[in-house]
């Protein structure tokens, strides 16, 4: 009897315990997807409309911030590219659709979907590590803005006071790590393999600079709200078909 009730009270200790990780996670996912909304609507709300173009409505952000440099490439309508070497990209479309509600709930807080990087200098070229099609490290055809009707969101990151010589930095570190092997194992940082947002921040702790605050492992919210980071480019899916999209971009 006494045997049982221990039992019991371990199984009980163990589901609070459970419990307890799982309302802590959910609490700083929410804190986190809150400091993303926050970030969208401060750059969205500078956004003045300039003209709409098929299903698309394009909206330019005015440079505010010193920080902010509209000097390198960025984006103008009409491009099929966005960015320059070294600029983030990311998504927030479930990965995984069949993950159903808590893919998608995960995905849209913590905008999870995808990471990768401009590699070329008018961003023709992106670099990523991807768990599809030739698993790992690659330097491809960007394809971002073309792929807009099928992301719910899409970002592009700059990061503060970036140089040339550590954009060509960061490009050098790429070509050495084309060809490594995918890390499918999330909540281990491993030596020799990469995940896309860990492939990106990894990038950058090759310049020195912290873009996921040393998380125990990357993704891509940290991202979006660093300190070292600030959006130049913002395009939302429309939720009904009569809507179109929207796409805001830093400009002088």
């Amino acid at each position: 009897m006494i045997y049982i009730i221990k039992k019991q009270k371990t199984i009980m200790i163990v589901i609070l315990t459970i419990l307890v990780l799982i309302t802590v996670l959910c609490g700083d996912i929410e804190i986190r997807g809150a400091l993303v909304r926050k970030e969208i609507k401060n750059f969205t709300s500078r956004g003045e409309y300039v003209e709409t173009i098929d299903d698309i409505d394009y909206y330019a952000v005015h440079k505010q911030y010193d920080y902010e440099n509209t000097e390198d490439r960025i984006f103008s309508i009409g491009d099929l590219f966005v960015g320059t070497t070294g600029d983030i990209y990311i998504n927030s479309t479930n990965p995984l659709e069949n993950t159903g509600v808590v893919g998608d709930w995960l995905c849209n807080r913590l905008k999870m979907g995808h990471a990768a990087m401009a590699y070329s200098a008018d961003a023709s070229l992106s670099c990523e590590s991807t768990a599809f099609y030739n698993a790992g490290v690659r330097i491809i055809g960007s394809d971002w803005i073309a792929h807009n009707h099928y992301m719910d969101e899409m970002f592009a990151l700059r990061v503060k006071n970036i140089t040339a010589d550590q954009r060509q930095t960061i490009k050098d570190w790429v070509d050495e790590k084309e060809g490594t092997k995918f890390n499918y194992f999330y909540l281990l940082r491993l030596k020799n393999r990469l995940y896309c947002s860990d492939f990106v921040a990894r990038a950058y702790e090759e310049i020195g600079v912290d873009i996921d605050g040393h998380q125990l492992f990357s993704y891509q919210s940290t991202m979006i709200c660093d300190d070292d980071t600030y959006l130049i480019f913002y395009c939302l899916k429309p939720f009904n078909e009569t809507s179109n999209f929207k796409v805001y971009y830093l400009c002088d």
